[in-house]
């Protein structure tokens, strides 16, 4: 489903790389936790899977096909992206920043609203859809940022530190809905987290960057 191959990428101006020849493999289905320290690129990893940047060698391919040739609204329908910091829009209720997910690539509103609120049900927080996001907990706003990156039946989600503003119980919560997001919709998921004792508690493929390199496992 998802392959990078050989892929090295700099920040600009800068004469060392992020990272270089990194290899990975992700099939249908399958979860990840990506680990490393802070300022080990991991943001930079994603955004080059959601096709945001590009890479300086190598190639990132979705489902055999490079993500730079890939029609960004095909691949906004394909990829759901959670990110650290929720990106949620602050003038609208939850109900809302889920549906416009769905509004944006021109779905019929009564099916997008209908499917929102599944979505909020299913995320736990179904009582807050009126409600506006600075009047949620950090960890209800982040379970309407994952609705939202569900909202178009995603085959790969990915996740940018969403437990990095959480207290321990509710980082915990969040994976735990990750993780079970991933058995009952069978969704492909890549999760990138520096919470690496909290992501070695789960029985899931780990992969570690760091120094530039990835490579299979936790931290040594």
């Amino acid at each position: 489903m998802l392959v990078l191959q050989g892929v090295t990428m700099y920040y600009p101006g800068s004469p060392q790389p992020v990272f270089s020849d990194v290899n990975l493999r992700l099939e249908p289905g399958e979860f990840v936790f990506l680990t490393g320290p802070s300022g080990a690129g991991k943001t930079t990893l994603l955004r080059l899977i959601y096709s945001a940047a590009r890479p300086a060698a190598g190639q990132v391919l979705f489902e055999d096909r490079p993500v730079a040739s890939i029609p960004g609204h095909i691949l906004r329908r394909r990829i759901g992206i959670v990110f650290q910091d929720n990106r949620l829009l602050a003038h609208r209720s939850v109900l809302d920043n889920v549906a416009f997910a769905g509004e944006v690539l021109g779905r019929p509103p009564g099916e997008v609203r209908r499917r929102a609120m599944d979505l909020l049900e299913q995320v736990g927080i179904a009582d807050k859809a009126r409600r506006r996001p600075h009047t949620l907990s950090a960890g209800e706003r982040q379970r309407a940022a994952i609705a939202r990156a569900l909202m178009n039946q995603p085959r790969l989600l990915l996740a940018d530190e969403p437990t990095g503003n959480l207290d321990p119980d509710n980082a915990r919560r969040i994976f735990d809905l990750f993780v079970e997001l991933n058995r009952s919709v069978g969704m492909a998921c890549l999760v990138a987290t520096h919470a690496v004792h909290l992501a070695a508690g789960y029985d899931r493929r780990m992969v570690h960057l760091e120094g530039g390199r990835l490579r299979e496992g936790g931290p040594r």
